[in-house]
């Protein structure tokens, strides 16, 4: 979230890719609309995954089968967001440096 808001905020030339969290930051203002639209993913990811969880202990009776379940739904979101977070920071850093040169 955090190098979301800065590429947007202080980066010319910096948009968002996503058209639904655009929208949601061109409406609510960056800031906020970052952090609300980070919440509710979270939220939203959060209860998926854990009602599925309980679901499939129910079905199942395994508890390796939700370890699993969380383990592959948490990582890989936070593989993909890690891999965002990191692809912003190059813009920045790229961006940065060339107002050095300057």
């Amino acid at each position: 979230m955090v190098t979301t808001a800065v590429g947007l905020l202080f980066i010319p030339g910096i948009t968002e890719l996503n058209p639904i969290a655009a929208s949601v930051f061109q409406s609510m203002g960056t800031v906020v609309g970052v952090v609300v639209f980070g919440f509710i993913i979270v939220f939203c990811t959060t209860a998926v995954v854990e009602l599925g969880g309980c679901e499939l202990y129910r079905q199942t009776g395994s508890e390796t089968a939700t370890v699993c379940l969380r383990f592959g739904a948490y990582g890989a979101l936070s593989m993909i967001y890690s891999y965002a977070a990191y692809q912003n920071a190059v813009l920045i850093a790229d961006n940065v440096s060339i107002w050095l040169l300057l």
